[in-house]
């Protein structure tokens, strides 16, 4: 099974700006899990079949650094 994961700054973003994208890579067969921060709608996620890892800035900035590193993300875009 493909594996997909969906970083966003919070549960609640994913919710009102990407359900959809996860959602339709569920139903094609992807193992979806989503890193976020926790405000509260969590529940929601899990409740659509979703794996949730709650993270922070330290998760996304890390991510953030490694795609630096392989040339994905621009300097521009890293901040202390």
């Amino acid at each position: 099974m493909k594996k997909l994961f969906i970083i966003v700054n919070e549960d609640r973003f994913l919710l009102s700006h990407r359900k959809e994208i996860a959602l339709a890579a569920q139903k094609a067969g992807w193992d979806v899990t989503v890193v976020c921060k926790d405000t509260g709608r969590r529940y929601e996620l899990e409740e659509m079949g979703l794996k949730v890892h709650i993270g922070g800035g330290a998760v996304i900035g890390s991510c953030a650094f490694v795609m630096h590193l392989n040339g994905l993300l621009p300097q521009a875009f890293l901040h202390e």
